[in-house]
């Protein structure tokens, strides 16, 4: 887990890492959830990198490292508001999907990034942070 911010398939979103190293992002309408995931990218312990997702409108995109690496696009509509807290590295309510490592910096920003914009944040974050 990266961030949840939601009640599962209620409201809210959820940005998170399988276990076999597959990125993910829900968002979640009362009985209803839209999803989109970036193939295997390597997303090994021990590894510093930059992790992102951009939403504008219904499409929602993926980055590792500035790279754009979604593979299937859910068409997302807008998340029910939700009012709890949003949680980093663990999931509401559950013990499942704990994150196992560090996460030295997280920005939740009120625009989408293109492309340019999270490669620019991931050379940034780069040289100060590793």
């Amino acid at each position: 887990m990266i961030l949840d911010r939601g009640t599962y398939q209620t409201s809210g979103y959820v940005f998170a890492v399988k276990a076999n190293g597959y990125l993910f992002l829900y968002t979640y309408q009362a009985g209803q959830m839209q999803s989109t995931l970036c193939a295997y990218q390597g997303i090994d312990a021990g590894i510093y990198q930059t992790l992102g997702v951009s939403r504008d409108g219904e499409v929602v995109n993926v980055y590792r490292n500035g790279v754009d690496i979604t593979a299937t696009h859910g068409t997302h509509i807008d998340p029910v508001s939700d009012s709890g807290t949003a949680l980093i590295s663990i999931q509401r309510g559950k013990t499942t999907w704990p994150l196992d490592g560090k996460i030295e910096y997280l920005a939740v920003l009120g625009v989408a990034l293109t492309q340019e914009e999270h490669m620019e944040w991931h050379n940034y974050l780069k040289g100060g942070f590793h």
